[in-house]
């Protein structure tokens, strides 16, 4: 957009990942001209659920954060002004409580529902510093490169046994899209990806594919609506259906302003 770095909004982006998720989001503002300057900051969702259960979920998310990740780099990046922030996190449950160590996946899995459902409906609005927006990929970030293509109709049923969860990014890698350089992704990658994300959604809901619009998409993208459905997946066909919600953090910033969703669901 032709904007300097002073120019640019400056915005938090809380993940799980030291690597993978700055690239993708990093590659994704460059793709769509987003105006918006990305400060990463790592950190775990059930090591940050913990701290928050603590406070009966009434805390500034950036003070919990300095807490559990003290240090002088830590405090100057959280010092700074975000007029956005999200949180993009797995919900693969590999980090776990230690009197989890020993109980069978599924129940692991089925506490973390719990646990998920209390974050997604607490962080709801990225334009509250103290708050921000949760977005969650099932079973993890890699779920965007859980295809052969992008517009891979496999994609829309996909999913992931309870019992596989462990070698998940072994079999992502067994895909085409995995070999795939993050910094070689186009707009026209990043449109039919986000695309191919809304439609499985919809698949989610059982929705017909030829019904989507922007005012349904806004009803269905919300994180508990999906955790809803994902639950109803988990406990009665103990798999996961594989999704990347994190695609949908441009989309939520556009919004349908100048037709940006209606160009992308038809691209």
């Amino acid at each position: 957009m032709g904007s300097s770095m002073s120019d640019r909004i400056k915005t938090l982006i809380i993940v799980e990942g030291k690597r993978l998720e700055p690239a993708f989001f990093k590659q994704m503002e460059k793709a769509f001209g987003l105006n918006l300057d990305f400060c990463c900051f790592n950190n775990n969702i059930y090591v940050l659920y913990r701290k928050l259960k603590q406070l009966d979920f009434n805390a500034n998310i950036k003070d919990v954060l300095l807490e559990a990740n003290y240090s002088e780099a830590n405090r100057e990046m959280l010092s700074q002004q975000f007029a956005f922030t999200y949180l993009i996190f797995d919900f693969d449950p590999h980090h776990t409580e230690e009197f989890e160590k020993n109980l069978p996946i599924d129940r692991i899995v089925s506490n973390n529902i719990e646990r998920v459902k209390e974050m997604a409906a607490y962080f709801v609005d990225e334009t509250d510093p103290t708050i921000g927006k949760l977005y969650i990929n099932y079973p993890m970030m890699e779920s965007f490169k859980d295809c052969d293509s992008f517009d891979d109709e496999g994609y829309l049923s996909r999913t992931i046994e309870l019992s596989r969860l462990k070698n998940y990014k072994k079999i992502v890698g067994t895909r085409k899209m995995a070999n795939k350089r993050l910094d070689r992704y186009s707009k026209d990658d990043f449109a039919r990806l986000t695309r191919q994300n809304i439609k499985k959604v919809w698949t989610l809901f059982q929705y017909c594919l030829n019904q989507i619009g922007y005012e349904e998409y806004l009803t269905i993208s919300e994180q508990t609506h999906i955790l809803n459905q994902e639950a109803v997946c988990i406990q009665t066909l103990k798999q996961i259906a594989v999704l990347n919600t994190s695609v949908f953090l441009a989309l939520d910033y556009y919004g349908n302003k100048g037709g940006f969703f209606d160009s992308i669901i038809n691209y």
